[in-house]
Protein backbone atom coordinates (compact mmCIF):
# COMPACT_ATOMS: atom_id res chain seq x y z
CA UNK A 1 0.00 0.00 0.00
CA UNK A 2 1.40 3.39 -0.92
CA UNK A 3 0.51 6.74 0.56
CA UNK A 4 0.63 10.02 -1.29
CA UNK A 5 0.83 13.30 0.59
CA UNK A 6 0.94 16.83 -0.65
CA UNK A 7 4.21 18.62 -0.04
CA UNK A 8 4.02 20.43 3.29
CA UNK A 9 0.93 18.56 4.52
CA UNK A 10 2.82 16.84 7.35
CA UNK A 11 4.04 20.23 8.54
CA UNK A 12 0.48 21.60 8.39
CA UNK A 13 -0.82 18.67 10.49
CA UNK A 14 1.80 19.35 13.15
CA UNK A 15 0.59 22.96 13.36
CA UNK A 16 -3.01 22.00 14.30
CA UNK A 17 -4.44 20.81 17.59
CA UNK A 18 -7.95 19.53 18.32
CA UNK A 19 -9.61 19.58 21.73
CA UNK A 20 -13.06 18.01 22.17
CA UNK A 21 -14.76 19.29 25.34
CA UNK A 22 -18.09 18.96 27.11
CA UNK A 23 -20.23 21.84 28.30
CA UNK A 24 -21.59 22.79 31.70
CA UNK A 25 -25.32 22.92 32.25
CA UNK A 26 -26.52 26.46 31.85
CA UNK A 27 -24.51 29.22 30.19
CA UNK A 28 -20.72 28.95 30.17
CA UNK A 29 -17.68 30.26 28.30
CA UNK A 30 -15.37 28.35 25.96
CA UNK A 31 -12.58 28.97 28.50
CA UNK A 32 -14.66 27.31 31.24
CA UNK A 33 -15.26 24.29 28.98
CA UNK A 34 -11.50 23.90 28.46
CA UNK A 35 -10.79 24.45 32.18
CA UNK A 36 -13.42 21.85 33.16
CA UNK A 37 -11.87 19.36 30.72
CA UNK A 38 -8.51 19.62 32.49
CA UNK A 39 -9.84 19.90 36.07
CA UNK A 40 -8.97 17.33 38.74
CA UNK A 41 -11.74 14.74 39.13
CA UNK A 42 -12.16 12.66 42.28
CA UNK A 43 -13.06 9.10 41.28
CA UNK A 44 -15.88 7.16 42.94
CA UNK A 45 -15.12 4.18 45.15
CA UNK A 46 -15.76 1.64 42.36
CA UNK A 47 -13.31 3.45 40.06
CA UNK A 48 -10.60 3.86 42.71
CA UNK A 49 -7.35 1.92 42.77
CA UNK A 50 -6.55 -0.87 45.22
CA UNK A 51 -3.21 -0.80 47.06
CA UNK A 52 -1.33 -3.96 46.03
CA UNK A 53 0.38 -4.18 49.43
CA UNK A 54 -2.55 -3.69 51.81
CA UNK A 55 -5.52 -4.44 49.56
CA UNK A 56 -7.22 -1.22 50.73
CA UNK A 57 -9.04 1.04 48.29
CA UNK A 58 -7.11 4.26 47.72
CA UNK A 59 -8.59 7.71 47.26
CA UNK A 60 -7.99 8.35 43.57
CA UNK A 61 -8.22 11.35 41.28
CA UNK A 62 -7.41 12.02 37.66
CA UNK A 63 -6.85 15.05 35.46
CA UNK A 64 -5.83 15.92 31.93
CA UNK A 65 -3.04 18.35 31.02
CA UNK A 66 -3.81 20.24 27.83
CA UNK A 67 -0.78 20.99 25.66
CA UNK A 68 -1.97 22.67 22.49
CA UNK A 69 1.34 23.20 20.77
CA UNK A 70 -0.08 23.92 17.32
CA UNK A 71 -0.41 27.34 15.72
CA UNK A 72 -4.12 26.61 15.21
CA UNK A 73 -6.38 25.16 17.91
CA UNK A 74 -9.83 23.76 17.14
CA UNK A 75 -12.17 23.43 20.13
CA UNK A 76 -15.00 20.98 19.47
CA UNK A 77 -17.98 21.58 21.76
CA UNK A 78 -19.72 18.25 22.33
CA UNK A 79 -23.26 19.31 21.40
CA UNK A 80 -24.62 15.82 20.76
CA UNK A 81 -25.32 13.36 23.57
CA UNK A 82 -26.70 9.85 23.59
CA UNK A 83 -29.51 9.19 26.07
CA UNK A 84 -28.43 6.28 28.25
CA UNK A 85 -32.01 4.92 28.51
CA UNK A 86 -33.39 5.21 24.97
CA UNK A 87 -30.14 5.40 23.00
CA UNK A 88 -31.50 8.41 21.12
CA UNK A 89 -29.03 11.13 20.19
CA UNK A 90 -30.08 14.62 21.16
CA UNK A 91 -28.55 18.04 20.74
CA UNK A 92 -27.58 20.19 23.69
CA UNK A 93 -28.68 23.80 23.22
CA UNK A 94 -26.53 25.00 26.13
CA UNK A 95 -25.45 28.58 25.40
CA UNK A 96 -21.67 29.02 25.21
CA UNK A 97 -19.96 32.38 25.17
CA UNK A 98 -17.27 32.02 22.50
CA UNK A 99 -14.25 33.44 24.33
CA UNK A 100 -12.35 35.80 22.03
CA UNK A 101 -9.11 34.83 23.80
CA UNK A 102 -8.34 31.36 25.12
CA UNK A 103 -5.56 30.46 27.58
CA UNK A 104 -4.36 26.95 26.69
CA UNK A 105 -0.62 26.34 26.83
CA UNK A 106 -0.27 29.86 25.44
CA UNK A 107 -2.69 32.53 24.28
CA UNK A 108 -5.04 31.85 21.36
CA UNK A 109 -7.31 34.34 19.51
CA UNK A 110 -10.71 33.32 18.10
CA UNK A 111 -10.81 33.46 14.29
CA UNK A 112 -13.80 31.33 13.33
CA UNK A 113 -16.92 29.51 14.47
CA UNK A 114 -18.82 26.67 12.83
CA UNK A 115 -22.49 26.64 13.85
CA UNK A 116 -25.02 23.80 13.71
CA UNK A 117 -28.66 24.83 13.36
CA UNK A 118 -31.09 21.98 13.96
CA UNK A 119 -32.20 19.28 16.39
CA UNK A 120 -29.77 16.44 15.76
CA UNK A 121 -26.65 15.26 13.92
CA UNK A 122 -28.69 14.03 10.96
CA UNK A 123 -31.01 17.04 10.85
CA UNK A 124 -29.84 20.57 10.50
CA UNK A 125 -27.70 23.04 8.68
CA UNK A 126 -24.15 24.30 9.15
CA UNK A 127 -23.03 27.92 8.84
CA UNK A 128 -19.72 29.62 9.62
CA UNK A 129 -18.44 32.90 11.02
CA UNK A 130 -14.98 34.23 10.12
CA UNK A 131 -13.49 36.85 12.45
CA UNK A 132 -10.59 38.96 11.16
CA UNK A 133 -9.03 42.33 11.90
CA UNK A 134 -10.95 43.68 8.88
CA UNK A 135 -14.33 42.53 10.17
CA UNK A 136 -16.70 39.61 10.40
CA UNK A 137 -17.95 37.46 7.52
CA UNK A 138 -20.98 35.15 7.71
CA UNK A 139 -21.11 32.07 5.42
CA UNK A 140 -24.40 30.28 4.75
CA UNK A 141 -24.22 28.00 1.70
CA UNK A 142 -23.68 30.31 -1.27
CA UNK A 143 -24.58 33.44 0.73
CA UNK A 144 -21.64 35.40 2.10
CA UNK A 145 -22.23 38.60 4.00
CA UNK A 146 -20.52 41.00 6.32
CA UNK A 147 -21.86 40.52 9.77
CA UNK A 148 -21.80 41.61 13.34
CA UNK A 149 -20.37 39.45 16.06
CA UNK A 150 -19.70 39.99 19.70
CA UNK A 151 -18.31 37.48 22.13
CA UNK A 152 -20.69 38.92 24.72
CA UNK A 153 -23.67 37.10 23.19
CA UNK A 154 -23.71 33.37 24.09
CA UNK A 155 -24.36 31.00 21.20
CA UNK A 156 -26.45 27.83 21.40
CA UNK A 157 -25.40 26.84 17.86
CA UNK A 158 -21.56 27.07 18.05
CA UNK A 159 -20.01 23.61 17.72
CA UNK A 160 -16.42 24.18 16.53
CA UNK A 161 -14.29 27.17 17.50
CA UNK A 162 -11.09 27.97 15.59
CA UNK A 163 -8.28 29.78 17.42
CA UNK A 164 -4.88 31.00 16.21
CA UNK A 165 -1.94 31.21 18.59
CA UNK A 166 -1.02 34.82 19.37
CA UNK A 167 2.45 35.44 17.98
CA UNK A 168 2.05 32.50 15.56
CA UNK A 169 1.42 32.56 11.81
CA UNK A 170 -1.75 34.32 10.69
Amino acid sequence: MSTMTAEGSRHAEEQRSLLSVGMRRGCCTAQECVDDFSAVEELTHEDSLRCPGTGRMLRTSRSCVVQASGAVLFVHLKRFEQCQYSGAIRKSHTPVQCSSVLQVDGVYRLTGIIHHHGIGPGHGHYTATLITAEGVMQFDDSNISRGEWTNEAPSNTACILAYVKVGGPE
